[in-house]
């Protein structure tokens, strides 16, 4: 009766070993793999006029990046789960808090909150993506920058880029015609057919589709725009169309 209960008692230990093994996640699946590539540097780097940007630079390896803009009220975090898409697609990413956001600095009238910035102050902020594109180029020795903004960060993105073909692609979620004195309008006619363009919005933020579907009509060059019936503003959007993360990660990589 002993040696039965002790049997018993080993056969049921190395059940649940097992169990354990086999439930216990593999060093090689997806799930680990993506918890090892969703770690992060945070950085800082200075503008021209004296602010300080901090950010998260996300290694995918290679030498192609993509700069993340956020949209107002928000910080940089609300790019995590896009930048850790891009990192599976080899992309690395810099998520910044642009000034008076988050943990970067004022602006240089000593304004802590954006919500006191002057529409001067606002559009101030196109400092802050000169600095993180040569902090990704310089620093990070990126040959290959695209940028993707939400909002007044969509405008900022598309502000730039209007003046530096270099970048290869923008994606824009619910850029406007002007946010703050930031026209996206104004530069429109400036793309020269270098850039590729992929515009996002929802037609329950009427302003933002309105506008997106102007921009579009009026930039030149290889284009795409997905407007949606209830996603809301901004990075919004890929809270609600999830399935957009891993399609505008792919859209990035396409040549």
């Amino acid at each position: 009766m002993k040696a039965f209960l002790i049997g018993g008692a080993i056969f049921i230990l190395g059940a649940i070993g097992v169990y354990l093994y086999v439930r216990a996640p593999k060093t090689d699946s997806p799930d680990a793999n993506q918890s090892s590539r969703s770690m992060n540097e945070q950085v800082s780097f200075a503008t021209r006029d004296g602010v300080t940007i901090k950010g998260d630079y996300y290694e995918g390896g290679g030498e192609r990046a993509v700069l993340l803009l956020h949209m107002m009220p928000a910080t940089r975090s609300s790019w995590v789960a896009f930048a850790n898409t891009l990192v599976l697609e080899g992309w690395s990413a810099l998520a910044i808090d642009l000034r008076g956001h988050g943990e970067s600095t004022m602006s240089p009238r000593g304004v802590l909150d954006y919500q006191k910035f002057t529409d001067a102050e606002h559009q101030a902020s196109i400092a802050d993506v000169e600095a993180a594109v040569a902090y990704l180029t310089t620093e990070k020795k990126m040959k290959e920058i695209s940028i993707a903004g939400a909002s007044i960060g969509a405008n900022l993105a598309f502000f730039y880029a209007a003046s530096h073909p270099e970048i290869r692609s923008l994606v824009l979620l619910s850029p406007g015609l002007d946010y703050h004195g930031v026209n996206a309008e104004a530069v429109a006619g400036q793309f020269g057919g270098k850039t590729r363009l992929f515009f996002l919005a929802s037609r329950d933020d009427e302003y933002a589709a309105a506008s997106t579907e102007e921009i579009y009509q009026k930039v030149k060059g290889e284009k795409q725009i997905q407007l949606f019936g209830d996603a809301g503003h901004g990075t919004t959007i890929l809270e609600r169309q999830p399935e957009y993360l891993k399609i505008l990660a792919s859209w990035l990589a396409a040549k």
